[in-house]
């Protein structure tokens, strides 16, 4: 999603300060036309995936409702597994994957500097989750780690899967939980991905510079028999 840079660092700004339902707010709220850009643009994305994932050929009339809130993490930080019940879909936004930006101590967003960034040697490629020496010159099957003695794997190549977000479907099959049923993406900045709510997803640790920021909208489209507001006619007492 292309966010011009001055709506990107006041998200992160807002994000870092209250990550809580960010599309409920007064129209007085300095934040609210910087907060109805995105809900907007937000709101439109969701709807090319409807028309594009479901085939669903109305979808700019459908009647949509949905939250916001923040994802902001650190060195250290990941997303535990869950997933998002009684919503029909998440769309996940990073605002910034990391070695980007830095807050200064008024939670200010500021660009990190060139000698703080963690850049990945690219004459390696990785060859079944290992590193290959000479890309060109080795074989599929090769496991060679690249490492001297003494030296640790995650020191050397500290971005390796920093991060990565991985999906996993529910659904009992023959291959569950493995295969095809686990999905991992590397996160970039602007990146957007969209799935199904009862998706479960995690994150592995982010072991980058500087912050990384994802926004995540949950949403629900409203049919004639799903309603906002709608409550149990009656509350199940426990006879016992």
């Amino acid at each position: 999603m292309d966010v011009p840079e001055d709506l990107k660092r006041k998200l992160i700004e807002i994000i870092v300060r209250d990550v809580t339902n960010f599309f409920v707010y007064d129209k007085n709220d300095p934040n609210a036309d910087f907060l109805k850009e995105y809900e907007m643009m937000a709101n439109e994305v969701i709807r090319y995936y409807l028309t594009n994932a479901y085939n669903i050929t109305d979808a700019k009339s459908l009647n949509i409702e949905g939250n916001a809130f923040g994802n902001h993490q650190v060195y250290g930080g990941r997303s535990y597994p869950h997933y998002h019940h009684s919503f029909d879909g998440v769309m996940i936004h990073y605002l910034t994957a990391g070695e980007e930006y830095v807050l200064d101590e008024n939670n200010k967003v500021q660009e990190i500097e060139e000698k703080h960034k963690i850049h990945k040697d690219t004459s390696r490629e990785v060859r079944q989750g290992y590193y290959g020496v000479d890309g060109s010159k080795a074989r599929l099957d090769d496991k060679v780690h690249d490492l001297n003695e003494g030296e640790l794997m995650n020191e050397k190549f500290p971005l390796q899967g920093s991060g990565n977000l991985i999906l996993q479907d529910p659904r009992p099959s023959v291959n569950y939980p493995i295969d095809e049923k686990n999905f991992v993406i590397p996160p970039k900045s602007g990146q957007v991905i969209c799935h199904p709510s009862y998706l479960w997803h995690e994150s592995n640790t982010f072991l980058g510079n500087g912050i990384r920021v994802a926004i995540v909208v949950n949403y629900r489209v409203l049919t004639q028999l799903i309603q906002p507001g709608q409550k149990p006619i009656k509350s199940f007492l426990n006879a016992n």
